[in-house]
């Protein structure tokens, strides 16, 4: 075995087709590499500028109502951990920062893809997307010629003969191929390491665990190329038709597959239109959620309910800001009316999430994006995330400031009463704190799971295949 593992390495070596797609495959990685860590560190940098020019903006707004304060508000800008240079995600489609203002709980502006040159989407190119891609390819083309090609120049028989089962046959050709994969991964994946250690972007222990179950998901996705590549060749009488069974493999898993499926699954679970989601969002306001009066109803009780509280028969008598009042109300209803929808449009994502989870049956590659851009921290999930923390800050200031108003506005009308620095000073900066690998490890369980069912089937392949051999030889 150990001489036949030596044996294919040196026809590898001595390929020059191999070296050339090898050095191709380094270059396009290296590139990937080199583009998004430049990505990463300007990202990085505007996001700390923009930060600091919001907050002085903030700071020296000057005197004015709290509530005024509400609207003109602060930014939310979503920053990047140091994976996200190995898997973009959606980061192109994904806003880069939420307007945080009263009222409203806004979805966010700045998508990159909006300033791209042209409309057509050629996909992202990254280490992720070569991994993906392009190396399942040459794994496949080849193994395609490993076992085949030993039964076209006889050397199969003789193998055989010399008291080599086809089970060690098999098992040296895997090795012999994995060997020379990791050769050509390896050098790579260590310089990611450094890339990611130098990056600007936050890099501690939590996204050291990413890096190392990242690296593990893409050994046993490249894996499973590997072997299937391996038992196409074991089944094939000649090099060329292993060559055409394996691009077909290929084709169906990767090419075809899954864009396939997030089309079927696009028409099974279409998404609302922007206009339809908020203009239910307004319609739920106005005329309220079920069981829930609407708009002038509300007022009119809330009014008549103050005036009992303080028992007074005005509102000018009242010791607090009826404004105050007023308005405060009115978020809080607004908060339940977009935690309700939103939570509609969360759970149509997931449930399109869940069908497209279905198709990894006829291709790994769905379950292997879902777990590489969760790991680099650059899925849809780790954007809800952020949204999620941006509109809790939201509420918590927006609630501050009508406060404020409420115990400071008594007896002045709306525009009468201004707070100054003091109160500006005292409202926190949004901080997005990352959620931790062990908070977003059960999302990708199905995946993982669903990886692993394939590595199991691309086994079962390989078995298969080594006793058709042994029971029907091809050569």
């Amino acid at each position: 075995m150990k001489a036949l593992v030596r044996k294919d390495w040196k026809e590898f070596v001595r390929d020059l087709r191999f070296v050339m797609a090898a050095g191709l495959f380094a270059v396009l990685a290296l590139t990937a590499l080199l583009l998004a860590a430049d990505y990463v560190a300007s990202y990085q940098r505007d996001v700390a500028s923009a930060e600091a020019g919001d907050r002085q903006t903030w700071l020296n707004q000057g005197e004015r109502n709290p509530h005024g304060a509400a609207h003109f508000a602060n930014w939310a800008f979503r920053p990047l951990t140091a994976t996200a240079l190995l898997d973009p995600g959606v980061t192109r489609y994904a806003t880069v920062a939420i307007w945080l203002e009263a009222h409203l709980q806004n979805i966010g502006v700045g998508r990159p893809s909006e300033d791209q040159a042209t409309t057509i989407d050629t996909g992202d190119f990254s280490l992720a997307w070569i991994l993906q891609t392009v190396l399942p390819l040459l794994i496949l083309i080849f193994a395609a010629g490993l076992v085949a090609r030993e039964g076209e120049r006889g050397s199969l028989r003789l193998l055989l003969a010399s008291n080599v089962t086809v089970g060690r046959l098999i098992v040296a050709k895997v090795v012999g191929l994995a060997r020379t994969v990791a050769f050509v991964t390896g050098p790579l994946m260590l310089i990611a390491l450094v890339a990611i250690a130098l990056s600007p972007a936050p890099f501690d222990a939590d996204q050291a665990a990413r890096l190392g179950v990242w690296c593990i998901s893409y050994a046993v996705y490249l894996g499973i190329f590997l072997l299937l590549g391996i038992a196409v060749s074991a089944v094939s009488s000649r090099t060329g038709r292993a060559v055409l069974l394996a691009l077909g493999v290929w084709l169906l898993t990767v090419a075809i597959g899954p864009r396939l499926s997030g089309t079927i699954v696009d028409l099974l679970a279409p998404t609302l239109s922007a206009q339809t989601f908020w203009s239910q969002i307004e319609r739920a306001y106005e005329q309220g959620l079920p069981g829930d009066p609407d708009a002038d109803t509300r007022r009119r009780m809330l009014r008549e309910n103050t005036l009992a509280e303080y028992g007074v028969e005005t509102i000018e008598a009242l010791p607090v800001s009826f404004s105050g009042i007023s308005l405060d109300a009115s978020e809080r209803y607004g908060n339940r009316v977009f935690d309700l929808h939103f939570a509609r449009l969360y759970a149509g994502r997931d449930q399109q999430r869940t069908l497209m989870r279905w198709a990894s049956a006829i291709s790994p590659l769905i379950a292997m994006q879902n777990i590489s851009s969760s790991l680099a921290g650059t899925d849809e999930l780790h954007h809800r995330n952020f949204a999620r923390q941006a509109e809790l800050h939201r509420r918590r200031v927006v609630n501050a400031l009508n406060g404020d108003l409420i115990q400071n506005g008594a007896g002045k009308t709306f525009y009468q009463y201004n707070a100054d620095a003091t109160l500006w000073r005292s409202m926190p900066s949004f901080s997005y704190d990352h959620p931790s690998l062990r908070a977003m490890l059960p999302t990708i369980v199905p995946d993982l799971a669903l990886l692993f069912l394939w590595l199991l089937g691309s086994l079962a392949c390989v078995t298969g295949a080594s006793h058709k051999l042994a029971k029907e030889p091809t050569w």
